[in-house]
């Protein structure tokens, strides 16, 4: 959902768990207005924080240039043309470096989400592809051949349900549960606009109705439409770990005998704190991924939504220790199966 991935070097790594303070307090706001509106200019920007536009362009720059944000749009993978996707639980040796290993599955073509966890499976691997037969050859390929892996179990997704990347509206307790991102049907035209603007979650309106032909209005029209019907959301890509989030976590559930799959999907993503969503083939029936302060409110989220839920009867909770991801662009047509990025990212 972005283009131009860069490698991040060490130093500007996601921070070891828990550890937020490398962000100053302006630029934790600066992050702040924009998870709330990513197309925000910088006048306004600057209006808010009673600072001046020079020292906002000037932070956002520095901010992308460092790899800690990146504006793109978050959306349904099939408007991008992947279309199979699957969690990938990982099991590694007792001798494996699991910092490095993330590190080499994140730079992967295939690969747009990688977690180093508690729990389960120490790694977490999230692989879009073109179709089934693509995600069999990488699995068995490409992923098996890593050193350190021992074995893997694949979670095919039946549905990705439901995408919040902006966190102040995932953990909003009003947060209703049509908000985020969930598939939609695109025409010709709107594929278009999702593809263009997945390179640059701002272009401007002119831009983007110069690309596509059509006139400025015509442009907006459609863009403030598919956004509000929740086919695509303009971002500002960000690390939660890097914003003082110390508990996130999948959550690994089993749906009620009584229950649907969907019927758990829409409880969860209608809960405040859930970013993200999707009914799964495997020992699993549905993935969450919920962001939380700290260890009290996540056991608090489970006990008030998750625990007590008569929709669902088993949960597995694994908490994020690292996190790696980088932003989807457009799959090639000549991709022979591979889900192809302009490069490698580990940290948004």
């Amino acid at each position: 959902m972005g283009s131009e991935l860069r490698v991040v070097s060490e130093d500007q790594r996601t921070p070891e768990y828990g550890r937020s303070s490398t962000l100053s307090e302006l630029e934790q706001q600066i992050i702040g207005l924009l998870q709330q509106n990513a197309r925000a200019s910088y006048a306004e920007l600057a209006r808010q924080l009673s600072v001046t536009e020079k020292t906002v362009r000037g932070k956002v720059t520095e901010l992308l240039d460092t790899g800690i944000i990146e504006f793109t749009i978050v959306t349904d993978p099939a408007a991008l043309g992947y279309g199979f996707a699957a969690l990938i639980g990982v099991q590694v040796s007792g001798d494996a470096d699991i910092v490095a290993m993330t590190r080499v599955f994140s730079a992967m073509h295939n690969v747009d989400y990688v977690v180093a966890a508690t729990g389960r499976y120490p790694i977490y691997v999230e692989a879009l592809t073109r179709d089934s037969l693509a995600m069999l050859n990488f699995v068995n390929g490409e992923l098996r051949r890593v050193p350190g892996v021992t074995d893997i179990e694949v979670f095919p997704y039946l549905r990705l349900h439901y995408q919040e990347a902006q966190y102040s509206i995932a953990r909003s307790e009003q947060k209703k549960a049509t908000s985020g991102v969930r598939p939609s049907s695109l025409d010709d035209f709107g594929r278009r606009i999702v593809q263009l603007l997945s390179t640059d979650g701002r272009m401007s309106f002119r831009a983007l109705a110069q690309k596509l032909e059509v006139a400025e209005t015509t442009a907006r029209q459609h863009v403030q439409r598919m956004t509000a019907q929740g086919v695509f959301r303009p971002i500002c890509l960000v690390n939660p770990l890097r914003l003082g989030f110390r508990a996130v976590a999948w959550l690994a559930i089993n749906a009620a005998p009584t229950a649907t799959l969907t019927e758990v999907a829409d409880m969860l993503a209608g809960t405040s704190r859930i970013s993200y969503v999707a009914i799964t083939a495997g020992r699993f029936d549905v993935f969450a991924e919920v962001v939380c302060a700290d260890n009290a409110e996540l056991m608090d989220f489970l006990e008030e939504y998750v625990r007590t839920s008569p929709l669902i009867s088993a949960v597995e909770t694994s908490i994020y220790m690292d996190l790696a991801y980088k932003p989807l662009t457009l799959l090639r047509p000549d991709a022979d199966g591979d889900a192809t990025m302009n490069g490698s990212r580990p940290e948004a």
